[in-house]
């Protein structure tokens, strides 16, 4: 994990400095004072929450269209998706080994701009009087996720796909079986989940400088992300706790202990139906 750290640090410190440097700049700048007094430090979470449904859904209301229900499911239906999903585990297996360097480097990336967006986002909100109790729970929640990011990353250096990365689909089942199918496909899916925190992130991030611009500007432009993005925003204590799931299934599935467990359950029962063969 150093090593490749350190190799990785050496060949993009260049392009990092520079990343770091405009999303500095560009959200300092992006980021007016305020002339609105309605929200300041010592603004607790539910008055927060109540001043932004107020003044930006209740003005700018969005027009809502209803769906056709298409809730009617058939057993080929059924059939199909466990089709799909064996498909979709074998091509995500293959995938999360043969290009699991560059997802690491992803990771990377990800991690940099996410202390590069929390740190930029926090200090102008201070700076603009703007850092209530909902702004700090928000950026409780994003360091939370940088180190889950960083946690994420750690195991995946901890994996070594090297020798079947270089393999073509059909090799790469012949040689590493169903059960290393199924393994890399579990872990990879816990990849992916791991990429929703992430998301998430990316969203509050967005929420809170739209915030904070609308206050200054009151403009339909924020107020356009910030109805987009109030139907999470209005429940941070909901959120908190969906995010601490999210993130523990998520290493679940990154480590192998789910697919240790399934393992273990199937090996309990094959033993206990020996047994039970030789009683008889």
């Amino acid at each position: 994990m150093v090593a490749w750290l350190v190799n990785y640090l050496e060949h993009n410190w260049i392009d990092m400095v520079k990343d770091i440097l405009i999303g500095l700049i560009a959200g300092l700048i992006l980021a007016q004072k305020s002339r609105n007094d309605g929200i300041n430090n010592q603004t607790t979470v539910r008055e927060s929450v109540q001043y932004i449904t107020q003044t930006v859904v209740v003005n700018y209301p969005e027009r809502t269209r209803r769906r056709p229900d298409n809730s009617r499911k058939s057993k080929e239906d059924d059939n199909s998706i466990i089709g799909v999903m064996a498909v979709v585990t074998i091509v995500l297996s293959y995938l999360y080994v043969k290009y699991h360097s560059e997802l690491m480097s992803f990771m990377t990336s990800l991690i940099i701009i996410g202390v590069v967006g929390t740190l930029t986002v926090a200090v102008k909100l201070y700076r603009n009087n703007s850092y209530d109790n909902l702004n700090r729970l928000w950026t409780l929640q994003l360091i939370g996720i940088l180190a889950f990011d960083c946690i994420q990353l750690v195991v995946m250096s901890k994996q070594d796909t090297s020798l079947i990365s270089t393999l073509s689909l059909s090799e790469f089942f012949s040689t590493a079986g169903i059960e290393g199918v199924a393994r890399f496909g579990i872990v990879g899916m816990g990849y992916i989940l791991s990429l929703l925190p992430n998301v998430l992130l990316f969203v509050l991030l967005i929420h809170m400088l739209s915030v904070n611009l609308n206050r200054a500007y009151n403009d339909r432009v924020t107020a356009f992300f910030i109805r987009h993005t109030v139907k999470i925003t209005t429940k941070p204590y909901h959120v908190l706790v969906a995010l601490v799931l999210l993130c523990g299934f998520s290493l679940f599935y990154s480590t192998g202990y789910v697919y240790d467990l399934i393992q273990g359950q199937q090996e309990n029962a094959m033993n206990h139906l020996e047994q039970t063969l030789k009683v008889k």
